[in-house]
């Protein structure tokens, strides 16, 4: 994803010319701090340069964040004065096992009159289970995300699953701490028609984010 108003008005292109057309690096130093630099110029604090042991880090979170059967989702239920049945859905983050997990507690669910998804504090995790949770609430083939890279066609990721609950009225429950994987998820239900947003305003990262590895070992975690 590339916000082509924001590059422009950081004046990339003069960036380019001084950091790469006109520099000339003696060490992988030299370059190392160039790129340090570089960075900042961006404007957004969730892409930065990670030394070696950083990204080494990052790269094992991002690692767990599929892998990790630890999500804490959980549904609970309750009933109103009215005997309206109400069900709140946790999803505290975007781990390996939340899709899985989501789509089995749908399944075996008991009816409800209306489904609460709390996503405050989901600071996200895996972009591909923010899609496999999106897909349980989404008739097949619904877009839920269309990623636009700086190189490439537009990418679009749709529901390839039938949704298990695609009819019980949704609602999501989102504050300042909810973000990427997480934001990614609201909007597809919200823009969908299936779902309102209930809540303060999200974090704002709801991009995609890439680890890029430099030739030293060292690397750049991009939105």
């Amino acid at each position: 994803y590339v916000d082509q108003a924001a590059l422009k008005a950081a004046g990339w292109e003069d960036v380019r010319t001084k950091y790469v057309r006109n520099a000339r690096y003696r060490s992988m130093q030299d370059a190392a701090d160039a790129v340090k630099e570089m960075v900042p110029l961006v404007g957004d604090h969730w892409t930065r340069y990670l030394p070696k042991e950083q990204l080494q880090a990052a790269q094992q979170r991002y690692k767990d964040d599929k892998a990790t059967d630890e999500d804490g989702t959980r549904l609970l239920t309750t009933r109103t004065k009215g005997g309206k049945a109400i069900g709140l859905l946790r999803i505290p983050r975007m781990a390996g096992a939340t899709g899985t997990a989501v789509r089995q507690i749908l399944s075996g669910m008991e009816p409800v009159d209306s489904l609460y998804l709390d996503l405050r504090g989901n600071l996200g995790g895996s972009f591909d289970v923010g899609v496999q949770v999106a897909s349980a609430f989404l008739p097949q083939g619904s877009r839920v995300v269309s990623v636009q890279r700086q190189s490439g066609p537009e990418e679009s990721f749709d529901a390839l699953e039938e949704g298990l609950q695609t009819e019980v009225p949704l609602h999501v429950l989102v504050d300042q701490n909810t973000a990427s994987a997480a934001e990614i998820l609201t909007a597809a239900l919200r823009d969908n028609g299936r779902a309102d947003v209930l809540g303060a305003p999200t974090y704002g990262k709801g991009l995609v984010q890439t680890l890029v590895r430099l030739g030293d070992q060292s690397g750049v975690e991009v939105t």
